[in-house]
C-alpha cells in the first residue's frame, strides 16, 4: 500500500521518499508525480518516432564526419576563403592556390562535398518524414582524398 504523508505545507513524502514540493500541493498531486500514469499508445509511438529520428540524424552525422571531421571541414572552408581573398586582391590563380593550400580541382571537389552533405541531410529528413530506411548517397569521387589532405 502506498504511504503518503505531508511533512510541511506543500512538501510530501510518498513511500518514504520526498517526491513533491510545491506551495499548496495536494496529496493527489504528490501521488501523480510519484506514480505517473502509464504512457498512452500515442505517446509511445511519438517516443519511438523521436528515437528513430535521433538515430537517423546520428547516423547521417557519423557518415559525414567519417569523410571529414569538423576541423577538416573548417580547414577546407578556410582554404577557400584564403583562395578567394588572394584572387580578389589580384593574385594569379596559381599563387592563390598555393597560398590557400589548395591544388587545381580542389574547389570543384569542395563544391561536390558541399552538395553531397546537402544530399545526405535531405535524405536524412526524407527518411524521418516517410518512415523509409535512408538511402545514403555515395561520397563523390575525390572528396575523401581532399579531406585527407586537410
Amino acid at each position: 500500500m502506498t504511504q503518503v504523508s505531508q511533512i510541511a505545507p506543500g512538501k510530501w513524502i510518498v513511500d518514504g521518499q520526498k517526491v513533491f514540493t510545491k506551495a499548496d500541493a495536494t496529496e493527489a498531486e504528490a501521488l501523480a508525480v510519484a506514480y505517473p500514469p502509464p504512457a498512452t499508445e500515442a505517446e509511445l509511438a511519438a517516443g519511438a518516432k523521436a528515437e528513430r529520428a535521433a538515430a537517423i540524424k546520428t547516423d547521417c552525422r557519423a557518415r559525414i564526419l567519417a569523410v571529414g571531421s569538423e576541423t577538416t571541414q573548417m580547414n577546407i572552408a578556410q582554404a577557400g576563403i584564403v583562395f578567394t581573398a588572394a584572387m580578389i586582391n589580384g593574385s594569379p590563380r596559381a599563387e592563390a592556390l598555393a597560398a590557400s593550400g589548395l591544388i587545381e580541382g580542389d574547389l570543384e571537389l569542395a563544391q561536390s562535398w558541399k552538395a553531397w552533405v546537402a544530399a545526405m541531410q535531405t535524405e536524412c529528413r526524407h527518411a524521418i518524414e516517410t518512415g523509409d530506411d535512408p538511402l545514403w548517397p555515395e561520397v563523390p569521387e575525390g572528396v575523401a582524398e581532399l579531406a585527407a589532405r586537410f
